[in-house]
């Protein structure tokens, strides 16, 4: 081994090793960068905590404590959407599980509950009645949306999906699949960034229409639907995988744990514009609406 690189020799020995070359594996076999980080961070802690339990008398288990980064209190998960994972988590069969397969599941629990602070304000948004039930559309991805031979949009297609909702359900999906040019099944993820001329032209045309149907605090949740609608479906496609891929379907194993990664950074990229995105839609609203 050297450095972060391993050399595999044609020599072969008999007994175990000291310790375990997994990561390096996955790297040779082009696991995606983020998945590599989050493995050696939790390799070098788990190492830390062995080293220090050799240099202690054994004695009862201590208490575990709340601020360890990779202990999560399943217990103040109250969110329906943190329980549904919390009940994939309990249908796991660990004992058939691959150390990778379960590396690959924490790794992206572990990123949808750093995000669960958007679960918290959808229902703190449908609790106090911020936005009104409306007919929505509920599927307005950018492949249901009908063109032109001039690639001038007619009209929204498979009507099927119309029934009461809330606008961020529709807007957020076309901020979801307008906004980057790699969809959702893309798996070099340096291909997803946020195009800001796309996100302007959903402003202006959307609230060209809107601006007087919506009220003042649905128009505050104007951006949020975004942030909404990304990660509703990186859990989505998440659970699917924790599921053995029975609503989507797969072509390959991890093809939708592929597809909640995918949006997880995508849901990044976005949130790193909101700041000049909410700058952007109060000129807008001020100049052009008001």
């Amino acid at each position: 081994e050297r450095g972060k690189q391993i050399i595999f020799l044609r020599k072969i020995a008999k007994g175990g090793s000291s310790q375990s070359f997994g990561i390096h594996v996955a790297r040779l076999a082009g696991m995606p960068r983020q998945v590599l980080q989050e493995a050696e961070e939790i390799l070098e802690n788990l190492e830390s905590k062995q080293k220090s339990k050799k240099q202690k008398v054994l004695s009862k288990p201590a208490k575990k404590q709340t601020n360890d980064p990779y202990q999560l209190s399943f217990i103040q998960l109250d969110d329906p959407l943190l329980l549904e994972i919390k009940e994939d988590i309990l249908s796991t069969d660990i004992d058939n599980l691959t150390p990778m397969e379960a590396l690959l599941k924490l790794h992206a629990i572990k990123k949808l509950i750093e995000k669960s602070y958007i679960a918290d304000k959808y229902h703190s948004i449908i609790e106090f009645n911020k936005i009104r039930l409306r007919v929505t559309h509920h599927d307005t991805k950018i492949n249901n949306v009908l063109f032109d031979k001039h690639n001038k949009g007619i009209c929204i297609i498979d009507l099927d999906t119309i029934m009461p909702g809330y606008f961020i359900s529709d807007l957020g999906d076309m901020m979801r699949t307008y906004l980057s040019p790699a969809d959702e099944n893309e798996i070099n993820f340096d291909e997803i960034h946020i195009r800001n001329n796309y996100f302007t032209a959903i402003a202006e045309g959307y609230l060209e229409e809107m601006n007087t149907v919506l009220h003042d605090e649905e128009l505050n949740e104007f951006i949020y639907s975004g942030q909404f609608m990304i990660y509703m479906q990186a859990i989505r496609f998440l659970t699917d995988y924790l599921e053995n891929d029975v609503y989507y379907g797969a072509k390959h194993p991890l093809e939708n744990y592929y597809r909640a990664i995918n949006q997880l950074t995508l849901l990044e990229r976005y949130e790193e514009k909101i700041t000049d995105f909410k700058t952007y839609i109060n000129k807008l609203l001020v100049k052009k609406y008001i």
